[in-house]
């Protein structure tokens, strides 16, 4: 029923609703799968709970987790009770499961809407219409054998929510038993959802807990049916991919052995929290310890040959079902011809050659021609089930007569004594060995002895049997009988290392979740022993360059106590615990130790809400986990991996995790956007930590901004789901700055406040060019961000504008550009430079020969201003018309333009010296703006005529 409601309400219904229109040309693109909708769903843009009014009391999370996990427990928990009271499972009960899920599913409609509603508003009405007929649910519904319209679902909704029904409700409008178990098990639900996002000692797991046991005090079946649940929590912020592992492990184990999925399964900002059956408690924990040693040693012991063929058995000690199990498997064929190379020179005589007139090796052409020392063998092209099993046998006796001592102080049984009793057994039988003369390397030797006892293995079955005992002794050794003792090849072996890292990872999670304290093994410790970089605890786990752990160097410096390392040293110094070290081995598979700028931890939940393993199709068992960086999440190209949205309610799905943050701003901005763009398409947290992970209520947290960065974002580390639309744009805006050749000093001055006015000034000015530019080339593709960005710069001048929100020297130069603007005559943006800049430039050039001659300033420097714009202006085509002068002459608008410069900006801003060349460029930058805005609201005046020419 579960995956009917994802289907049906959520695939075909909720994350088709979203808040922006698309273009033509992108809805081609989607009709020809050549990308996907990546725009955002209206679901996810809205907090369920602890928006920004309600941030003090609650964790913020989408309206789109909240809904599906209220539909997702009230189904579940209606389908329990409903079994335990003994209800067949027929039809009836189907639609009325169907119904319960979508009543859970929209209970909380009237938030989508900005604006604050009653769920009972006329208004929620018409939207839960528009609803019905957008996702088609008359049809749904026919589907499940109800006739509900949308007005009954509506009263539904209100009976669930209220408490209360509308009038006519408890009248026999919709059926008694049906909104009987809607407002059960949805108000159950929701209740406990919400318990959960609630912040202090009445939220979070202990108040799911807490209101359980209120309700089983009270006994209303539809709670007891369920039984009492056990508490699983770890804080580890140090490990979170073993804890990912561990959540996956202890949800799947839980659903296999108890039958049902874990209430509650949540891995966020270090803190790993699962709600298990009590009663079956001890069987799940030690299910997921074991499926995470499975997975910690998936990768298992390696077959590695040396550069003469000679076999070592590496990374661990497989006993002697996992040595035959890895040989006899049909995907290590590999390592079984291996076991059977030859010397190039022999190749023709294993081809000619049969053993018992039945078996022999198997060579391709190139095979005869190669310029290497050895050839390995091919299958042969029948495959017969014979030919396949003297291949693994024979590849089996090469390993375990050739296979030497890696321990130098262990002295395994000797190659000779293993071949006489291996020919021992054969003459019993009546078999002997022989090597032709021809064959003179040892390799081909070795090789065909190992083919010739198997050929007789195989057509003796006696043989077989005795043969193989033998060979298990070969590998275990012998302990008992003075005569027939030997040691074993596997005694030989080097330590499992990483045996026994994982068995100390179990060891520690063991000790964690059973509630008892943790002590490392301190028989592995000597008086030497230093501190793990991670978690500072003793340990002799020093790691080295070939282990490439992701984000760790072998030579990291640290003064830690306890930690020896000196600056210059080659070789360092670095202790990992057997914990880090898996930990991070993890990350390396992960991201395939790519180099990290600067590595953070994105902390956000692979699952959400009640019972949400129940949600997870069959192929998402243990360890298949989807893993989605911010570019897959960002992704529209269908060719590469890209999250459509609705698997984020029916996968467990690994949301970026590990990250490295760039160092230089524009990357650092192209970062920011990923990761809020992220955010946005998902609804889930994402909480970036450069160090470790702390519990944050916010959707999105990021503690290891750059300071200008910081400034961005109004000086705030964490946003709520209604603040990101804001943000998201702001970071767009910057993009666009930089995209448009706009510099680092430009960015820094729009986010001081003492220079912001200006550097908008600036922006726009360059924003026009770029645009200007672009349309000169017809390079049109990618106009619409730059005349957004213009749009959003010109709307923030008008705001700074209208609120005298700016120094001192933007008002000075503001009102010397409007009084200029009186003077000239009106231009538009196509004007030249030195037209748009005129009565500027006439006024610093006359200042600048005023000091250059050392003139007297004053009155002296007010009438040559004065004298040199009449000059400049009488008789010529830029004077403008008196009307916009107010009557005054144009000797008298000189003389106020000229006491404007001197009093607003020559002594107070100027200091009664020429400007640099910035300060000259910004101030230049205002004065333009503001002419081109004062000749833009003249012509937007129908009284005027004074258009440019």
């Amino acid at each position: 029923m579960i995956f009917t409601l994802h289907k049906a309400l959520i695939a075909d219904g909720m994350m088709l609703d979203r808040r922006e229109s698309l273009s033509v040309e992108k809805q081609k693109q989607i009709a020809a799968e050549k990308c996907i909708d990546a725009r955002i769903p209206l679901w996810v843009s809205k907090s369920a709970k602890g928006s920004v009014k309600f941030a003090k009391t609650h964790r913020n999370v989408s309206l789109a987790d909240h809904a599906v996990s209220v539909m997702t427990g009230a189904v579940t928990f209606a389908a329990y009770w409903l079994v335990s009271e003994g209800c067949v499972i027929d039809d009836k009960l189907e639609r009325h499961l169907f119904m319960v899920g979508l009543v859970g599913l929209l209970h909380d409609l009237n938030k989508l809407h900005d604006d604050v509603y009653a769920l009972s508003d006329a208004k929620v009405l018409a939207d839960l219409e528009a609803l019905y007929d957008r996702w088609r649910l008359a049809q749904k519904l026919e589907q499940h054998g109800e006739l509900i319209s949308a007005q009954e679902i509506f009263q539904l909704i209100n009976c669930v929510e209220a408490g209360t029904a509308l009038a006519g409700t408890e009248y026999g409008l919709v059926d008694a038993k049906l909104r009987q178990r809607c407002r059960t098990f949805v108000r159950l639900a929701d209740q406990l959802d919400g318990r959960f996002y609630t912040l202090g000692k009445d939220g979070g797991v202990a108040g799911v807990l807490a209101k359980l046991s209120e309700w089983q005090k009270m006994d209303q079946g539809f709670v007891s049916c369920l039984g009492h649940w056990h508490h699983v929590h770890i804080f580890d912020s140090a490990h979170p991919y073993l804890l990912d592992c561990l959540q996956t492990q202890l949800s799947y184990q839980c659903l296999e052995i108890s039958g049902v999925s874990p209430l509650l399964s949540i891995h966020h900002d270090g803190a790993l929290d699962v709600l298990i059956p009590n009663e079956d408690k001890s069987l799940i924990i030690d299910g997921a310890l074991k499926g995470l040693k499975r997975t910690l040693l998936s990768d298992g012991f390696k077959l590695v040959f040396s550069t003469t063929k000679q076999p070592n058995i590496m990374e661990g000690r497989p006993d002697w079902d996992e040595l035959t199990g890895h040989l006899f498997s049909d995907e290590n064929t590999k390592d079984v011809l291996a076991l059977l190379s030859v010397s190039t020179s022999d190749v023709s005589f294993f081809s000619e050659h049969l053993i018992n007139d039945s078996y022999a090796l198997r060579f391709n052409e190139k095979a005869q021609k190669a310029t290497s020392a050895t050839v390995m063998p091919i299958f042969p092209e029948e495959d017969s089930e014979a030919f396949i099993e003297f291949y693994q046998l024979s590849s089996l006796i090469s390993l375990l007569m050739r296979h030497t001592s890696q321990n130098k102080k262990i002295k395994v049984i000797s190659e000779q004594e293993r071949f006489n009793q291996v020919e021992a057994i054969l003459r019993d039988h009546g078999y002997l060995l022989s090597v032709p003369d021809v064959l003179a390397h040892p390799l081909s030797k070795s090789t065909w002895l190992a083919m010739q006892i198997a050929a007789h293995a195989i057509d003796d079955a006696e043989l077989y049997e005795t043969l193989l005992t033998l060979l298990i002794s070969f590998y275990e050794g012998i302990d008992s009988g003075e005569d027939e003792k030997f040691t074993g090849i596997i005694s030989g072996l080097k330590e499992d290392i990483a045996k026994q890292r994982v068995d100390a990872v179990i060891h520690r999670f063991e000790a964690l979740l059973n509630h008892k304290p943790y002590f490392p093994d301190e028989s592995k410790f000597s008086g030497n022993s230093q501190c793990c970089l991670i978690t500072g605890e003793p340990t002799q786990g020093r790691i080295e360059a070939k282990d490439e752990l992701y984000s760790i160097k072998i030579s990291q410096f640290s003064e830690r106590n306890g930690r020896d390392a000196a600056i210059g040293d080659p070789k360092g110094v670095t202790m990992l615990s057997p914990t880090s070290y898996c930990e991070y081995q993890l990350r390396t598979r992960r991201h395939d130790n790519a180099k990290a700028d600067m590595p953070v931890l994105i902390c956000s939940p692979s699952t959400n809400g009640l019972f949400p393993g129940v949600r997870f199709t069959d192929e998402m068992a243990a360890d298949k986990e989807a893993f989605l960086s911010t570019y897959d999440l960002c992704r529209e190209d269908r060719k590469n991996t890209v999250l459509y949205g609705p698997e984020i309610f029916n996968r467990r799905l690994l949301l970026a995790r590990q990250e490295s943050m760039p160092y230089k701003f524009v990357e650092q901005l192209d970062w920011l956007e990923r990761v809020i763009k992220s955010v946005r398409r998902t609804g889930r947290p994402f909480h970036i930590f450069r160090g470790l992970a702390t519990p944050r209520p916010e959707i999105l947290y990021i503690d290891c901004l750059l300071p200008q960065l910081q400034k961005l974002c109004g000086n705030k580390s964490g946003f709520r789901i209604e603040e990101l639309a804001l943000l998201y744009n702001e970071v767009r805006l910057f993009k666009t700055i930089i995209d448009a050749r706009g510099s680092f000093i430009l960015i820094r001055a729009m986010l001081s406040a003492e220079t912001q006015f200006g550097a908008l000034c600036q922006v726009k000015c360059l924003l026009e060019e770029h645009v200007a530019e672009k349309e000169l080339q017809n390079k049109l593709q990618g106009l619409g961000q730059y005349r957004f960005a213009i749009t959003e710069v010109n709307n923030r001048i008008y705001q700074l504008k209208s609120e005298n929100n700016m120094t001192a020297r933007d008002n000075g130069i503001l009102q010397f550009a409007q009084l200029a603007a009186r003077i000239q005559k009106g231009f538009g943006s196509t004007a030249s430079r030195s037209e748009q800049t005129l009565l500027f430039s006439l006024v610093m050039d006359t200042v600048k020969t005023q000091l250059e001659y050392k003139l007297p300033m004053g009155d002296t420097l007010k009438k040559a201003i004065i004298g040199n714009i009449e000059h400049k202006l009488s008789g010529s085509k830029y004077i403008g018309k008196s009307e916009h002068r107010d009557g005054q002459s144009l000797l008298e608008a000189c003389d106020e333009l000229a006491e404007c410069f001197i009093s607003l900006l020559w002594e107070p801003v100027l200091k009664s010296r020429l400007p640099n060349s910035q300060l000259k460029k910004q101030l230049m930058e205002i004065y333009r703006v503001e002419m081109l805005m004062t000749y833009q609201s003249r012509r937007n005046t129908p009284a005027t005529d004074d258009a440019p020419e």
